[in-house]
């Protein structure tokens, strides 16, 4: 009688059948010739099947199906690997399930995240090109955030173009802020025309300061007849004269005392007291007096360098002189001219001949006495030499 021992080879009792190390695993019972019934396996079909749909086999317990979605053969005791779903994980996940974690549901196959830009049951809808980084729900594909310019649960409304860098409150629309000369929800209202900078509350429209002159909450009162400038802080001076019947002391932007000064100061806002000056002097007129004989000094001094360069550019055009006669003369018959008794007293100083004669005058001084030969200047050396001068 064949036998199913644990032990290969191993022969059975004759009396009993039943083998001395037990049944192999899947068989069981006399003799160990039955397989084990529906639902077990092993040594002796001890052990129960887990998870298989029908008949696990009776030797190891693998199950050829498994009883519950989502568990993977061979056992069916184990989830599906990530990536897989379904009867025995044989389905993948979709390729838009964001690839960290289990990716999608094991039974079901839904992802249980998306790839940046799509939502849906298998992430395969795209998300609104107006959602900022491409994000939004999974389920519902509703944007976390917009791009500039758009609001809205898919980012398909457009913000005011006078919400400040184009950002709106997702939901509502309501500009987080407005650009320079608007305030309102949507920023659709204009600032009041004196708001310094044309800046104002975004929500009343209150300037925050206002325009040289004006005052109050929409800066539209002028300065009182005693202040001026921006939001009207400053104040005329003290020195205005306010005895007229004017309705204001200063200019509202200025400060420019507008009915002139009180007795004793001057300026434009009365802040010079006329004592000071006339203690100290008009430092305008003396500085005036001081350009004045700069002026003066500096139109001397070109006038006389004018006139030695134009001097010595006139001698440097005086033709070379004649070659002086060489010849002994007799001037023994001529009378020297008499001392004091100059034959050029007359002549014109103002040319050329002038500056000759000038040089001839010269000569004879160092020379002892002048001549003249027929019209012509001619010296008589003491030392014995003799000569004439053209």
């Amino acid at each position: 009688m064949a036998c199913n021992c644990a032990v290969e080879g191993e022969k059975c009792f004759v009396s009993t059948g039943n083998c001395p190390s037990g049944c192999k695993a899947g068989f069981y019972g006399q003799g160990c010739n039955k397989t084990c019934d529906p639902g077990f396996f092993g040594i002796d079909c001890r052990n129960k099947c887990s998870n298989c749909l029908g008949q696990c086999e009776g030797k190891d317990g693998k199950c050829t199906s498994c009883a519950t979605i989502g568990k993977k053969l061979p056992y069916c005791s184990e989830d599906c690997d990530p990536g897989f779903y379904g009867s025995e994980c044989k389905s993948n996940c979709s390729q838009t399930c964001s690839q960290t974690g289990s990716v999608c549901n094991i039974t079901e196959g839904n992802c249980l995240s998306c790839k940046p830009g799509f939502y849906g049951f298998n992430c395969t809808t795209p998300c609104s090109s107006n959602c900022k980084d491409s994000v939004c729900d999974i389920k519902n594909g509703n944007c976390v955030s917009c791009t500039s310019r758009y609001y809205g649960k898919m980012c398909s409304n457009v913000c005011s173009k006078n919400c400040k860098d184009s950002i709106c409150e997702i939901n509502s629309g309501n500009c987080t802020n407005c650009k320079s000369g608007f305030y309102g929800a949507n920023c659709t209202k204009s600032c009041p025309t004196n708001c310094k900078d044309s800046v104002c509350d975004i929500n009343h429209g209150i300037c925050i300061s206002c325009n040289t002159g004006f005052q109050g909450d929409k800066c539209d009162e002028e300065c009182s007849n005693s202040t001026y400038g921006e939001s009207c802080k400053a104040k005329c001076s003290s020195n205005c004269n306010t005895n007229s019947h004017a309705a204001r002391f200063c200019d509202i932007e200025n400060g420019r005392c507008l009915n002139g000064c009180r007795s004793g100061f001057q300026g434009l806002d009365c802040t010079t007291s006329t004592s000071n000056l006339d203690k100290e002097g008009d430092c305008s007129q003396v500085l005036a007096s001081g350009i004045g004989i700069g002026i003066g000094v500096m139109i001397a001094a070109d006038i006389v360098i004018g006139i030695v360069i134009c001097i010595w550019f006139k001698r440097r055009q005086k033709p070379p002189p004649k070659p002086r006669d060489t010849a002994v003369r007799n001037y023994d018959h001529v009378n020297p001219i008499q001392q004091n008794e100059h034959p050029y007293d007359t002549v014109d100083k103002t040319g050329n001949a002038y500056d000759l004669i000038q040089d001839v005058v010269s000569f004879n001084k160092n020379n002892n006495s002048v001549v003249t030969d027929n019209g012509k200047a001619s010296y008589k050396n003491t030392g014995g030499s003799s000569g004439s001068a053209l």
